[in-house]
């Protein structure tokens, strides 16, 4: 039954139904097997993620990881929720952990270059390139996604815009979100 309940809990954070996709992942974390608590775990930890509470999505994606101590998936999850709240450094540390899991995941490299291109940190230019370098290496499928946060890094170096927020792209979702503002 825990299927079930995280299939329509999918389902729902994909209407946009995030109230009722968080009862159905809490009722699958219920009735699951203790072999399959990591993906509602993961599901719960998404969940927060979508609604932006990150330290709880930190907290679920921990007890995922307690359970699956070697995915680079749930690392890279945890790491993106840190770089939400402003905890680059915690995100590194589970970043570099994703990667000593999966030396070829090109999203952990996308979203190094994510948190490069930080301005609330200063862009770190090169750091960004060459991040997006190895990602497109791994994954030529990147190309696109990497244009679009190059373009807007070159609109903010030269000044013609403000990248107001990035988004860093976890196991769930493909979706990049840029939001500028004219200066």
């Amino acid at each position: 039954f825990a299927y079930i309940y995280l299939g329509r809990g999918h389902a729902y954070m994909q209407l946009n139904k995030p109230r009722e996709a968080k009862n159905d992942f809490e009722m699958a974390l219920e009735v699951c097997q203790p072999f399959n608590k990591e993906k509602a775990y993961a599901a719960l930890g998404g969940y927060y993620v979508a609604v932006q509470d990150f330290p709880h999505s930190i907290e679920y994606f921990k007890k995922a990881l307690e359970l699956n101590p070697q995915s680079a998936m749930l690392c890279m999850d945890i790491g993106n929720s840190y770089n939400a709240i402003g905890d680059y450094d915690e995100a590194e540390k589970y970043y570099k952990r994703a990667l000593t899991f999966n030396p070829e995941l090109a999203e952990i490299y996308y979203n190094k270059a994510v948190k490069a291109s930080d301005q609330a940190k200063g862009v770190d230019k090169e750091q960004t390139e060459a991040y997006l370098d190895k990602c497109i290496e791994i994954n030529p499928m990147f190309i696109k996604l990497a244009s679009f946060l190059v373009l807007g890094l070159c609109c903010a170096v030269a000044g013609c815009i403000s990248v107001s927020r990035l988004s860093l792209i976890n196991h769930e979702t493909m979706l990049l979100e840029i939001e500028m503002d004219a200066i």
